[in-house]
Order: C-alpha cells, then structure tokens, then sequence
C-alpha cells in the first residue's frame, strides 16, 4: 500500500511597501537623533574638550564605513530583518538567532537611554517652571517620565506602521527643528563675542586620548541608521531608496552634530572655569542649561508652589545682582495681587564699617524709591549672608529675588546663593533675570520693544 505524505501548506507574510525615500530618511534621522547627543554631549566636552568638535568628524567617518556595508546588504537584501537577516543568510543557521537576540538587547539598551535621557531633560524643564515631579518609592521624577514616555511611545508602535511613521516625522522633524535654532541662537552669540576663540583654546587639553574616550561615548548618537535596513520590505523601491536614506541620514545628521559642538562650547562664557569643564559639570543636561541660560529676554522662574490665599509676606533679599533692580520692579505688582506686605531685607557682614553700611542703605532705598517700593527695610547684621536671609525668610510666604549672576542662570561659582537659598528656605521662590546683553536680529524679533530702566 503507497503510503503518501501529507500535504503543507505555507502562507507566506509580507509588509506592504509604503515607506517613500522621504519617510525611510526621517526614521533614520529620528532613529540617530536620540538621547545620546543630549545626554552625553557635556560629559564627552569635560573629556575632549573643544577637540569634542574632531572627535564628532572622526566618529561621522567611522560611522560612514559601517553605512557602506549596511547600504551595500540592504539593497541586495529586501526583507525585513536588517542584520538578523543577512547572519542568517550567509552564516549557519544559530549566528542568525544570536544576531537577533543581541540587536534586540542593543535596541532595548539603547531605548532605556533614550527614555531616562528624555526624563532627565523634561524633570529638568518641568523644575525650572515650578513643576515639581512627585517621587513615588523607587521612581524618581526622571525614572517616573521615562516610564511614562516609553509606554506612550510603546502604545504608539502598538496601533500600526502608519501612526508610527507619521508620528515618528513629526517628532524627528521637531527635534532638527529645535536644534537649528539653538545653533542659530548659539552661533549669532558667539559671532558677537569678540574674544571668541578663547572658549576653544587650548584645543585638544586632554591630548588624543581625551579624543579616543569622547568618540566611544558619543558614538551610540552615530547610530540608528540600521533601522532602515531592518524596514527594507516597508520601503519603496528598496535596491535605490536603502542606500539613498541611509547616506542622506549620515548627511543630515553629522553636521548638526558637529555645529550643536561648536555652539556649545563656544556660547558659554563661565567665569573662572573653561566652557568644557562647565559642560561636564552639567552631565546629561549640558545642553538645556545652555539653552536656559541664553534665553534672549527677561526671565521668571518659580521653584515651589503656591496658591493666593497663602500669600501674605515677601520678602526680597536685596544682593548684588545684576537682576535685583528687576525683582524690585516686580515686588508692588506681585504685592497688590496678592495684597501681601513687602519686605526688603539687607544682611551685612559684622566687620563693615559704619561708612560703607550707610553707603549701602542709600542706594537700596533710591532702588526702592525709583521702584515705587513701598515696603519694611530690614537690615540684618550676620557673618554668613545666607543664615541672614534665611532667619528673615522664617516667616515669609515668597521669596522674591535676583536670579543667578552673570551671564546666564547656572554660574559654576560652587553653589550660588541663589541656589542656596532656593535649596534652604521652606516657602516658594520666585527667581527674576534681566537680559542685558546688547539686542541683535534675533533678539529683535523677539522682543521688538527695549524695556526702560527704572
């Protein structure tokens, strides 16, 4: 009796081919874009130094070989899979499973990045606007964001290709938008900048090594133009738009980098301190200080929170700053909405003599008097300036003052008494910044009008 064998039947699954040049190019560019350039650009600066600029160039060449092979496979290869694909085509059959499992390990690390490196920078901005982020058990406020924003990004993936591609445009070309602009605002400064060329100088401080480490930390933010290979059934005509997007993504994506190193380095101007080393003293959010301490107009920024009913004190600590005369400015408006008592409060060091203390109250109460201030000068004679502000601070329900000093709002001074302040006193703090610094274009178009001086 011929025995036959049964019948199989494969159905075999394909992904429509939707995705234009345009779409696959932006999803490499979003894909390259990511936390790295964020998160590690002031820590790769401490190391590098303005050598930071030649370590980019380096790591765009290097990433360029790699692109070579990936452009040269995707076009033979048009499934889906990307690197899987081609080890388990060319090697035996196990390097293919290995191969996907570490591009999924790869992926999962580097999305993890992504996310905290977004909760680190959207804690940050939430903070500087007195948006304070609750701390639940082991989530703090960045790990909180983070998970809040994988799981929107997860749900996102989940609806489809289509959601995600469009929205995956959106979000790149908001972020080569956003960019640009903190170049184009970062290069008109340094331009401005007579002595412009100290900020680079020396170039290469910690040699070729500082260079060596600062293209292995910043290398990952090379990365992402594989996700094109790995979407080759997606893409429309794949042997030409493979190689094409993958190349237009280097071209697009190097030389911001390069130019977001320039303006970093060159735009910040600390005082006793090399712009490198400031950037890495700011870690992950080196790049939103920058663009927080630019900020081309006056600033407020509330640290707490409150409500009217609360508000029956403020007290405004009267210091050097150059951003005091604004806070007086601001005192009888903020006192009249909330129909709260001021308070000026002067603190001076035991060992002033008699001649410089009443030099002192006379240009705080012409200040007041130009201000129309109508409040309690308190004068508080204490060794530690920060004690005597705080024991007048006991009591009141907002602190009023003068933001950080200099040229931005985050000096490396150690801490600034700003700082110490805001940090120590128990009542919400109201932080006010002038910008003083000569207007151009771009100021210009944002702020027409010059604001007189009282």
């Amino acid at each position: 009796m011929e025995q036959t064998s049964p019948k199989k039947f494969e159905t075999e699954v394909r992904l429509n081919r939707e995705m234009t040049l345009m779409d696959a190019t932006l999803i490499g560019v979003g894909a390259m874009i990511g936390a790295g350039i964020f998160v590690l650009i002031g820590i790769a600066a401490g190391v590098a130094g303005p050598a930071l600029i030649l370590a980019s160039a380096l790591n765009g060449f290097v990433a360029l070989f790699t692109a070579m092979s990936y452009a040269e496979l995707g076009s033979c290869f048009h499934d889906a899979g990307g690197g899987y694909l081609w080890a388990k085509e060319g090697l035996p059959r196990w390097n293919g499973f290995v191969a996907g499992w570490m591009s999924w390990f790869a992926h999962a690390v580097a999305c993890s990045l992504y996310a905290l490196g977004f909760g680190a920078y959207f804690e940050h901005v939430l903070r500087e606007f007195g948006v304070m982020v609750p701390h639940w058990g082991f989530l703090s406020p960045q790990k909180l964001l983070a998970a809040v924003i994988a799981m929107v990004f997860a749900y996102i993936n989940f609806r489809g290709a289509s959601e995600t591609g469009k929205i995956g445009n959106m979000v790149t070309t908001t972020k080569i938008v956003i960019l640009m602009i903190f170049v184009a605002f970062g290069l008109e400064m340094i331009l401005r900048t007579a002595n412009w060329k100290a900020s680079f100088t020396p170039f290469m401080p910690n040699g070729w090594s500082g260079i060596f480490k600062a293209m292995g930390l910043t290398f990952i933010a090379f990365e992402g133009y594989e996700v094109i290979a790995q979407i080759s059934e997606e893409i429309e005509n794949p042997k030409k738009n493979i190689p094409r997007a993958i190349f237009l993504s280097l071209v697009i994506v190097i030389p911001i980098y390069l130019l977001i190193a320039v303006t970093a380095l060159g735009s910040v101007k600390p005082e006793g301190i090399t712009a490198w080393d400031y950037l890495a003293s700011q870690k992950e959010t080196a790049l939103v200080d920058t663009v927080l301490q630019k900020a081309p107009s006056e600033v407020a920024v509330l640290h707490g929170e409150f409500g009217r009913e609360k508000i029956r004190k403020i007290l405004i600590p009267f210091g050097t700053s150059i951003h005091t005369r604004l806070a007086t400015e601001i005192a009888p408006a903020l006192g009249a909405h909330f129909g709260a008592k001021l308070s000026v409060v002067v603190v001076f060091d035991p060992d002033t003599p008699v001649y410089g203390r009443d030099k002192r109250l006379s240009e705080v109460r012409q200040v007041m008097e130009q201000s129309s201030v109508w409040a309690d000068l308190k004068v508080v004679t204490e060794k530690d300036v920060l004690k005597g502000v705080l024991k007048e601070a006991a009591d009141a329900d907002l602190v009023l003052m003068g933001g950080r000093t200099g040229d931005f709002l985050e000096l490396l001074l150690s801490k600034s008494l700003s700082e110490e302040i805001t940090e120590q006193v128990k009542c919400p703090v109201l932080w006010v910044r002038e910008y003083e610094e000569p207007r151009s274009l771009w100021a210009a178009l944002l702020k027409p009008a010059k604001r007189g001086k009282g």
